[in-house]
């Protein structure tokens, strides 16, 4: 039987670029949810929950051209997630985890985790474990345009390079 320990939600929204100037107007907004359950007299713990959240920017200056976006972009993205650890002995407890996350600017994926943790001391412990896992890009990843340097006229150098390539 499962035991509720608790049910977690979080709502957020923020301006996520405010200290950068570069995204004058841009906000994130965000639901959590999770719930947390003990099961087999304690010795084991269920976590499960999901996330949503969406993020918009806009890199138009006063004048209202773009300064780092080509417009106004936004994404978003949902994920759920389950763990379950059971304490095998009262020093070892074995972790399972898989969370499937999707998104406006990735396809779904699974991570996966694995692990075995050790107590060695109460207040020490050793952990093996195996994980896959991928960090969610965020909007400048995709859509950022920013100039590293002026355009250079390279003709000269193709010119010169020609009868060696073919060209």
């Amino acid at each position: 039987t499962l035991a509720s320990t608790g049910i977690r939600a979080r709502i957020f929204s923020k301006a996520s670029f405010a200290a950068c100037p570069a995204f004058p107007d841009s906000d994130q907004v965000g639901l959590d949810f999770q719930s947390d359950n003990v099961f087999a007299e304690g010795r084991g713990r269920v976590v499960a929950g999901a996330s949503y959240g969406k993020v918009r920017a806009d890199s138009a200056n006063r004048q209202g051209v773009q300064t780092t976006f080509p417009g106004p972009v936004s994404a978003e993205r949902y994920g759920v997630f389950g763990q379950v650890d059971y304490d095998l002995r009262r020093d070892l407890k074995l972790v399972v985890s898989e969370r499937w996350d999707d998104g406006d600017l990735y396809d779904g994926r699974f991570s996966s985790r694995a692990a075995l943790v050790y107590g060695v001391t109460p207040r020490h412990t050793l952990c093996l474990s195996f994980s896959d896992a991928f960090q969610s890009p965020g909007l400048a990843e995709f859509f950022l345009q920013v100039p590293v340097a002026p355009p250079l006229d390279l003709s000269p150098l193709e010119a010169a390079l020609a009868p060696l390539t073919g060209g």
